[in-house]
């Protein structure tokens, strides 16, 4: 298991951080009606849950989880062929990724190949845990799975550090939704070992954007990270195995995709989490699957627009 540690040069004092690996918990009125994903059936059969956090507008379709032995696993598409996760915990080259469309069928898709993110883009060396990639085919406009945008004020600069603060100060304080791994145990109606409605969700709120690294410094990754305060309805906290599911950034009341779970750090009071953060990727991702004919759909917000906390 890989150690993590925050930048000094964003934090005042540097904490461990450890790979999040069990499903996100709401340690405060949990209910399961709120903040399951599916209200029966995963993962054969899903049936998915209309008043997820009593916000029926929200669109999970475009949340899939892989087959066999890695239905834990969620990913998020941002192109009609390409989705994010984290690369410590991507699906397997080769299998399947489940969707569930809003129109209630369940569709596959097959994980081609995938694309390294580099943390600062002129150094080859420096790879991000955030991680594209791609299917074997893309998913047809006509097919009713949500392609997520993302929210993004300005470029980012490479490395984080030269960034305008108003664009990283755009993102503190806004609300942003956590998708946790599909929970195994709990009622189990098909016998697959997992619960039948799926992994939890949770509503949390963003502390900051900064950087995070390994002890070798061999990956450096830009994160979002969020705080888990206990007595705090819809809050959540990641736990094992939540590495690769999505957050996203509620804008407008609608998801637009925010990054992949990548670290934890236990060992804080609140728990602090943190993702890989799409946007700061967005144009070394748009110039790596030029080829594909795609690319990511940026939204330039207008100014007063999206609730902040």
């Amino acid at each position: 298991m890989r150690v993590l540690t925050r930048s000094v040069a964003l934090f005042i004092a540097a904490a461990v951080l450890v790979p999040a690996a069990r499903a996100i918990e709401i340690d405060y009125q949990f209910d399961p009606d709120r903040h399951n994903r599916f209200l029966s059936g995963f993962s054969t059969n899903p049936v998915q849950n209309p008043n997820v956090l009593g916000m029926p507008g929200l669109d999970f379709s475009g949340v899939g989880w892989g087959s066999d032995g890695e239905r834990w696993k969620n990913v998020a598409m941002v192109t009609p062929q390409h989705f994010i996760t984290a690369d410590h915990a991507k699906p397997t080259v080769g299998s399947f990724l489940n969707f569930l469309g809003t129109d209630g069928v369940v569709r596959s898709y097959q994980v081609q190949s995938y694309i390294p993110l580099k943390y600062d883009a002129d150094n080859p060396s420096n790879t991000s845990d955030l991680i594209v990639g791609q299917l074997s085919a893309p998913i047809l406009a006509s097919v009713p799975i949500k392609i997520y945008s993302v929210v993004r004020p300005g470029p980012f600069k490479y490395p984080l550090s030269k960034t305008p603060p108003k664009i990283l100060d755009f993102y503190r304080g806004r609300e942003m939704i956590v998708v946790g791994k599909n929970d195994v145990g709990g009622t189990d109606v098909d016998g697959d070992g997992y619960n039948d409605r799926g992994g939890k969700i949770s509503k949390n709120v963003i502390d900051d954007v900064f950087v995070y690294q390994t002890v070798d410094a061999s990956t450096n990754t830009v994160g979002v990270g969020f705080k888990s305060p206990p007595n705090t309805p819809d809050s959540g906290r990641f736990v094992g195995f939540d590495s690769g599911s999505p957050s996203f950034l509620l804008w407008d009341g609608q998801l637009t995709a925010l990054g992949s779970h990548s670290v934890a750090d236990f060992d804080v009071n609140p728990q602090y989490n943190g993702d890989g953060f799409l946007p700061y990727y967005i144009d070394q991702i748009n110039a790596l699957i030029a080829g594909s004919g795609y690319q990511l759909n940026v939204l330039s917000p207008e100014r007063g627009r999206g609730r902040r906390k």
